[in-house]
């Protein structure tokens, strides 16, 4: 049977195609099984219990004890041997350590003892998958492997040979020793060539070129990839293409090629859509989604993530819509909007729940812990990352076990506690160092270093700086070893060592410019050994002249007496007047002084009057603040929304409004007369007289509650004695929970709502809520209850706004079309979706006028 193609897991793209493949077997056996006999049958049992493993334990084991009770029937030894190996991973994967080691052992001694060199070979995979992903113990990993290559040598089984040394070189790779990883993938790439399995061979390089990745010589790393996909181009492996790709575009991300990153990734996505991969798909989306998070354009990060989750949710990817709810909430994380990234995270941890993944619940609730931190609460912080402890405390994963205490000694340095820090840190350092995980011991021992340096014992520090620099020595990681030179430049600064300050700074400087490269450093190897070689030169040269002085030399030297008395005469005269011009220029730089001094002052004094202006307006700001309704009182009343508001000053002319009762809630979006600071006055006093509508007057119908509100805000503005033509336009809508009605008045500004994926618009009453020519009662129109009818209320802002080719409004018309185009989606990405089509189409133009945008979902 071929071997899988085994790449490393470092990029999205990899981490899909065994969960893919696992599904097309079940889907592929299941129905069949019944009608299949003998051998056949056992291998399809043997099948289902390895495609299960990773989700079912009852059903992983349920097969394989069927499996092995058939070839017990049939006395079909070899298959025996492959089911109770089956057996006892299952065992393995689920904690029960010692019946699984146990088992895995007797079917070692059954399985020499009748020279079933596969299954041996089979067994020994067994163990180090198990001490690699179970026990995360990559030094026992590493011994399995030392073993399997021994024994696949002396057997002469140069297939299963190869699959070892790729085994090993992954466990090196975590270890983070490059070089002998880079040993063992060439070796087996070697042992590929020979047998002629392309495709293996071909997944191997890519392998290097990740480790070349992890070294920092990108492109290195990209001639690899390059002649992976070469290989895959020829075998016409179309999922394949794709995943070479992915890593050929994530290593351009590393180098700033973004552009040429981007359009792999959508060639990827290509291939992921002719191999009929939707994981694959979304993976690449996933990526793409990724690097504009790294750009920081969050709204396309969002736009993309979203993207993703419909993929997943749609192929009903039940191990991967947790991922993508993680995603998301880590975007909205980065934007520090902690309510919605926390809403994400726990539909995160309900879906890891629900398929009883507890080590990714386990994770997923660290993350919630991390979010906290960010938002500095930090008791809820150490609430979560405590119940992750607990977790993964009896899940029993060294791994995950260490990541907790990190993560607790984080929260205990950002409280300032770094005593209790220091406990964490060490903890984690110890289990680090068992694992043989040198990146992360690096890391840990970094962090102590920055625990002493904050206590002010720079010694201490510079300690741990050193040991963890050499660490990232020793592994070769050049992105890491930036941050060690740092914090040793800082610590031997603040003792006084500027010697050493300066040295490591300049290192950092080097390690940091993008154009200081391994090339660039041989150069300097080789112009400093030029160097040498000619100052050996300058030397033997003055030596023999040395020897060999002559009159001629003589008379030379006189020569230069005399040129230098000569000379000596001059520089006293342009001495002379440099002394006088320094004096004059002293007056000038008095003079400057004087001058600047009152610039100065001038400048303070504006300064100061900006100040007091941007702290009225800012007070401004908190008023108009205070009469916008809460987010959790929208979300209680209307749970599925969006709000998209975008004032173009600090303060604005837009405001949102909401009232609630038993049986109904009013929810309004509104755009006063104006904009920046005289548009929230008009605002303010607009929402006092929408409030005394309902509440004062009782008023429940919309188009009486503005007829009401027009009245008081022309009774507030008659009071001043002149004419004032201030008012707002607005979008009113109430929704009748209790009859199941919904009513809606506007005035200038409409309604649009989509149903059964239609599009409906509402015009509104061609007048304004205050002064009018042609004043007549407000309009209420009744509009149809059903569930699942998407209403957006809307002012004018994104319509009127000045943008596109060239440099026209973007109009209504466009404004509906892109809200017909989008209503398909969840609301939190559909006012993502507005705010990019707004930062696209202004682009570098001015925003003209706030904008306010309402989606509701009944």
């Amino acid at each position: 049977m071929k071997n899988k193609i085994f790449i490393i897991s470092f990029l999205i793209a990899f981490s899909f195609k065994y969960a893919i493949s696992q599904n097309k077997v079940i889907d592929s056996l299941t129905p069949i099984l019944n009608s299949l006999q003998g051998e056949k049958k056992i291998e399809a049992l043997l099948s289902l219990s390895n495609e299960h493993r990773p989700d079912s334990e009852e059903k992983a084991l349920k097969y394989a004890l069927e499996a092995t009770e058939l070839a017990t029937k049939s006395n079909n030894k070899i298959k025996i041997l492959e089911g109770k190996i089956c057996e006892a991973k299952v065992h393995l994967k689920y904690g029960k350590d010692k019946k699984g080691l146990e088992l895995i052992e007797d079917v070692m001694n059954e399985a020499l003892a009748i020279k079933a060199n596969e299954a041996v070979a089979k067994i020994y995979k067994a163990k180090y998958a198990y001490y690699l992903d179970v026990k995360a113990d990559i030094n026992a990993s590493v011994l399995m492997m030392d073993k399997a290559i021994a024994f696949t040598t002396a057997n002469n089984m140069q297939v299963l040979l190869g699959d070892m040394y790729n085994k090993r070189g992954v466990a090196y790779y975590y270890l983070g020793n490059l070089e002998m990883a880079e040993k063992d993938f060439l070796s087996c790439v070697a042992i590929r060539k020979n047998t002629g399995d392309k495709a293996e061979e071909a997944g191997t390089i890519m392998n290097i070129g990740v480790v070349f990745f992890h070294s920092g010589d990108f492109k290195k790393s990209i001639e690899y990839y390059e002649k992976a996909l070469k290989v895959f181009e020829q075998l016409k492996d179309t999922l394949q293409i794709a995943k070479s790709l992915v890593n050929i575009a994530m290593t351009e991300d590393e180098m700033g090629l973004i552009k040429s990153a981007k359009v792999k990734l959508l060639k990827a996505s290509h291939y992921y859509n002719i191999a009929h991969d939707n994981e694959g798909l979304a993976g690449s989306i996933e990526n793409i989604s990724n690097i504009f998070s790294k750009e920081g354009k969050m709204d396309s990060a969002l736009i993309y993530a979203f993207k993703v989750l419909k993929i997943r949710e749609e192929a009903r990817s039940e191990k991967l819509i947790g991922t993508s709810y993680t995603n998301i909430a880590s975007m909205y994380n980065q934007l520090n909007q902690t309510d919605i990234a926390l809403e994400y995270i726990n539909k995160s941890i309900a879906q890891e729940e629900k398929i009883g993944n507890k080590t990714k619940q386990a994770d997923r609730i660290s993350f919630k812990g991390a979010i906290y931190l960010r938002a500095n609460n930090y008791a809820e912080a150490e609430k979560y990352y405590q119940e992750a402890l607990s977790m993964r405390e009896v899940i029993g994963n060294k791994k995950a076990l260490s990541d907790s205490y990190i993560s607790l000694g984080n929260l205990h340095q950002a409280l300032q506690k770094p005593d209790k820090a220091l406990e964490y840190y060490l903890k984690a350092l110890k289990i680090k160092e068992e694992m043989g995980d040198r990146p992360s011991i690096a890391g840990i021992t970094n962090n102590i270093g920055v625990l002493y340096y904050d206590k002010k014992d720079y010694k201490r520090s510079i300690e741990y700086y050193l040991k963890a620099l050499e660490l990232r020595k020793e592994i070769g990681d050049i992105n890491e070893l930036g941050e060690s030179y740092l914090t040793l430049s800082n610590s031997y600064k603040e003792i006084k060592n500027f010697e050493n300050a300066y040295k490591f700074h300049v290192l950092y400087s080097n390690i940091n410019d993008s154009t200081f490269n391994k090339k660039f450093a041989a150069s300097i190897s080789e112009m400093q050994a030029k160097y040498e070689t000619d100052k050996q030169k300058q030397q033997i040269g003055l030596l023999e002249k040395d020897q060999k002085i002559s009159e001629e030399e003589i008379k030379r030297k006189n020569t230069q007496r005399n040129a230098l008395a000569i000379g000596g005469i001059l520089v006293l005269g342009l001495l002379f007047f440099a002394v006088r011009g320094y004096m004059q220029k002293q007056k000038d730089n008095k003079l400057i002084s004087q001058q600047k001094e009152l610039v100065e002052q001038k400048s303070a004094l504006v300064e100061e009057k900006q100040k007091e202006i941007i702290d009225s307006i800012n007070y401004a700001k908190r008023l108009q603040n205070a009469i916008l309704p809460a987010p959790e009182l929208i979300q209680k009343h209307l749970p599925h929304n969006f709000i998209f508001y975008k004032p173009k000053d600090i303060v604005a002319g837009d405001f949102y409004w909401m009232y609630e009762n038993e049986q109904m809630v009013f929810m309004a979006a509104a755009d006063s007369t104006g904009h920046g600071v005289p548009g929230a006055l008009v605002s303010i006093v607009c929402s006092n007289a929408l409030d005394k509508a309902v509440k004062e007057f009782s008023l429940r119908d919309t188009g009486k509650i503005l007829d009401k509100t027009t009245d008081l805000v022309l009774e507030t503005f008659d009071k001043s004695g002149e004419e004032i033509k201030d008012g707002m336009d607005i979008s009113l809508i109430c929704f009748d929970k209790k009859n199941k009605k919904i009513f809606w008045s506007g005035a200038n500004n409409q309604l649009l709502y989509v149903k059964d994926k239609e599009l409906n618009v509402i015009r509104a009453d061609k007048q304004p809520v205050g002064k009018s020519d042609h004043r007549q009662a407000f309009t209420t129109h009744q509009i149809d209850y059903k569930e699942g009818t998407t209403f957006y209320l809307m002012t004018d802002g994104l319509a009127d706004q000045f943008g596109g080719p060239k440099g026209k409004k973007f109009m209504y018309k466009k404004l509906e079309e892109k809200i017909l185009t989008m209503s398909g989606e969840i609301l939190s990405l559909q006012k993502t979706i507005l705010d990019e089509t707004f930062r696209s189409w202004k682009g570098e133009l001015e925003q003209l006028d706030d904008i306010t945008i309402i989606g509701i979902k009944i």
